[in-house]
């Protein structure tokens, strides 16, 4: 005996089928990161765009610890 788990699939997705909705999954992901990119890219844009009195008023506003 092998001893291999056997692990469940679901019955409506061909065996087939599978290797597509991997690609899928892959090809999401990979969206998921760029949006995720450029929106830390934008924001970093945005940061930069400010002058250091407004840096500076948003540190001073600070709570005290």
């Amino acid at each position: 005996e092998l001893k291999w788990e056997i692990l469940p699939r679901s019955t409506d997705i061909d065996p087939n089928d599978h290797h597509l909705f991997r690609s899928l999954q892959n090809f999401l992901n990979g969206k998921k990161k760029r949006k995720k990119i450029d929106s830390i890219s934008r924001r970093s844009e945005r940061l930069s765009s400010k002058d250091e009195t407004f840096l500076a008023r948003g540190i001073n506003n600070l709570p005290e610890r």
